[in-house]
C-alpha cells in the first residue's frame, strides 16, 4: 500500500482482497461498505462535481448526457454525445452525465484506479464518473465486463437481478432492458462500493442532486476480435511467409474420397498448434492487452534520459511483462537480465528510481528514451 497517497483514496485495509479474489471475483455480486473513507473529515469525494462538469464540456473528452421524462406513463429517454456545450441546471431532476477515462485528466483519479491493481492490471480499463441529479440514471442494463460501482458523493440506489431475459426495449437510444425485475437492492453512501461480475442486470438511480458514482471498469475483448488481431499481426510480419503447410494425413486408402475425417481435423489442429506456439501467443496477448488507443500528453522534444531523475509511467500508459517480453502500448520488446528486472518493476510500480535507471543497458535506455518521446513516460 502506498502510504503517500491521500487517506481518502486508499482502499480500506480491512477489505480482504485475497479472499475477495478467491470467493467473489467473477462469481457473484458483492457489497463492500466503507471501502474508502470519503467522509468530510477525510476530505470528501476525491473527484469533485466541479471537475466532472468541467471535463464533461471539454470538447476533447468522451462524455454523454442522458435525460429522461415520463410522458403518458411512458419514459422518454434522450442521449447526447460530446461535445457538450453546457449541462442542465443542478436543481433539475432526472439527468446524468457520464465522463469516461477520467484517470487521464486527473492524477487523483489515476491514483484511485491503481487501488484496484489487486485484480489484474492487464484487464483494468478505466475510471468513468457519473454525476446525476435526483432520479438520474441510465436505465436497467447489463455490462459484459466486471465493474466496481463506488459511491463518491450523495446517495444512489442500486437494484440487481440475475435474470436470463436480457431483451432490450426497442427504439431507444440506450440499451435498456425491457423486462427488468429486481431481486436485491441497496442504498450506497459515500465510500460504499458494489462489485458486479459480467452480465448481471442492474439499475442505479440517484437519490440526491449531488450524486457522484465512480465506475471502475474492466476490458474483456471478444475472442473473434482477438483472433482477427492475431491474424493481422501475423500478416504484417516482415519477410516471406514461413507458416507451415497444411498437409492432411493419408495413412490408408480412403474408400470415401470426398469425406473429411476426424483425423483431418486433428491434423489441422496440430498444424495450427505448431504455428501458434506459446511464444507467439504470449507476444500477441501482451500487445493486445496493452493497446489503449488513448491520447497521451503531447510529446516533448527529444532529450537524453536524466539518470538522476525518477522515471514514471504516464497516467494512460498500459504496460505489462511476461517471461520473455516487455509490453507497452501495443508493442513488445524482448528483454532479459537486469533490463527485464528493471522494466518489469516499472510495469508493476509505474515508476523507476534513479538506482533502477542506472541498471539499464544502453540499448534499454535508448528504448526508454523513445517511450519518453511518445509521451508514455515522464521525467520531472
Amino acid at each position: 500500500m502506498n502510504t503517500h497517497l491521500p487517506t481518502n483514496i486508499i482502499l480500506n485495509p480491512d477489505f480482504d482482497t485475497a479472499l475477495f479474489m478467491r470467493n467473489i471475483w467473477r462469481k457473484k455480486p458483492f457489497l463492500i461498505r466503507n471501502s474508502f473513507n470519503f467522509s468530510k473529515e477525510a476530505g470528501g469525494a476525491p473527484i469533485t462535481t466541479a471537475e466532472i462538469h468541467a471535463l464533461a464540456i471539454n470538447p476533447e473528452q468522451i462524455a454523454r448526457l442522458i435525460t429522461h421524462k415520463t410522458v403518458n406513463s411512458t419514459i422518454k429517454w434522450s442521449l447526447k454525445h460530446a461535445p457538450l456545450s453546457d449541462l442542465p441546471k443542478e436543481n433539475i431532476p432526472d439527468w446524468t452525465v457520464l465522463v469516461q477515462n477520467v484517470e487521464l485528466s486527473s492524477i487523483i483519479a489515476h491514483q484511485l484506479l491503481q487501488q484496484f491493481s489487486f485484480t489484474r492490471l492487464a484487464e483494468l480499463d478505466d475510471l468513468m464518473v457519473s454525476y446525476a441529479t435526483t432520479g438520474g440514471g441510465v436505465g436497467a442494463h447489463v455490462d459484459s465486463y466486471d465493474v466496481f460501482l463506488l459511491q463518491g458523493q450523495g446517495q444512489r440506489r442500486w437494484r440487481i437481478s440475475h435474470q436470463t431475459d436480457l431483451s432490450l426495449t426497442p427504439k431507444l437510444p440506450l440499451k435498456i432492458l425491457k423486462n427488468f425485475i429486481s431481486e436485491e437492492e441497496w442504498i450506497l453512501n459515500p465510500g460504499d462500493m458494489l462489485y458486479l461480475p459480467p452480465n448481471v442486470a442492474h439499475e442505479g438511480i440517484a437519490l440526491s442532486n449531488d450524486c457522484l458514482t465512480y465506475s471502475i471498469g474492466y476490458r474483456a475483448p471478444r475472442l473473434h476480435d482477438a483472433v482477427d488481431d492475431l491474424l493481422g499481426m501475423l500478416n504484417n510480419e516482415e519477410g516471406d511467409d514461413d507458416s507451415p503447410q497444411l498437409m492432411l494425413n493419408a495413412v490408408t486408402p480412403n474408400i470415401h474420397p470426398a469425406q473429411l475425417t476426424s483425423s483431418d481435423v486433428q491434423c489441422y489442429r496440430d498444424t495450427l498448434n505448431q504455428w501458434l506456439d506459446d511464444l507467439v501467443l504470449e507476444e500477441h496477448l501482451g500487445c493486445l492487452l496493452t493497446r489503449s488507443n488513448r491520447n497521451h500528453a503531447v510529446p516533448t522534444p527529444r532529450a537524453s534520459i536524466k539518470l538522476k531523475v525518477n522515471l514514471n509511467l504516464s497516467a494512460g500508459t498500459r504496460m505489462l511483462y511476461s517471461p520473455k517480453f516487455i509490453f507497452i502500448e501495443g508493442f513488445a520488446f524482448a528483454a532479459e537480465g537486469s533490463d527485464w528486472i528493471a522494466l518489469s518493476n516499472l510495469a508493476n510500480k509505474r515508476y523507476l528510481t534513479t538506482d533502477d535507471l542506472m541498471q539499464l543497458s544502453k540499448d534499454a535506455l535508448n528504448i526508454v528514451q523513445d517511450w519518453l518521446q511518445e509521451g508514455w513516460c515522464t521525467q520531472k
